[in-house]
């Protein structure tokens, strides 16, 4: 049975994040050989897979271990731990988003190339929602979708781990 703290939980979801981020970076550098529009969106869509499928895969291994150990050792985990766990794999994203906004707004230099990077899962994305390469071509309504973005890994954490609570069985879902 694995750790039960939920700064374990967070830790190892950070982990997941880096890999994801691995994989991800690696198919855009991979298709960014052709500029055509058709790869972006292939890019886009192979990379939100990879991203989202690997924190709903940790979410639904975590809340498996969350109900063997309720089970097994009558313990009763706090309500808030779903919900912290996702959030905390949200909030490096958020920061970084933070930070591209104060950028846009002057007060630090231009971060737009390294945010995309750092953002491996929607470098595409962000390639179709902005062609220009600097934060001062970036609109308002750019912003907001990198915002919503940013909160991606919650949701999908979130989702699978309350399914998988709820006897669904993600895995199966998830691999049709």
């Amino acid at each position: 049975m694995k750790n039960t703290k939920l700064i374990s939980v967070i830790l190892k979801g950070f982990a997941v994040l880096v890999f994801a981020e691995i994989l991800c970076l690696f198919i855009d550098l991979t298709l960014a050989f052709s500029g055509s529009v058709l790869f972006k969106i292939i890019s886009v869509f192979c990379t939100s897979v990879i991203f989202i499928g690997l924190i709903c895969n940790y979410a639904y291994n975590t809340a498996k271990n969350d109900l063997v150990i309720q089970r097994r050792m009558n313990v009763k985990l706090p309500v808030y731990r779903c919900s912290a766990a996702g959030g905390f794999l949200s909030l490096p994203y958020i920061i970084f988003w933070v930070v591209l906004v104060l950028s846009k707004n002057g007060i630090s230099g231009d971060f737009y190339k390294a945010y995309k990077l750092i953002n491996g899962q929607f470098l595409q994305l962000y390639n179709l929602l902005n062609s220009g390469t600097d934060v001062k071509s970036l609109s308002t309504s750019a912003l907001v979708i990198m915002l919503l973005l940013t909160l991606v890994p919650f949701v999908s954490f979130v989702i699978a781990y309350q399914l998988t609570y709820k006897g669904i069985d993600v895995e199966s879902i998830q691999y049709k």
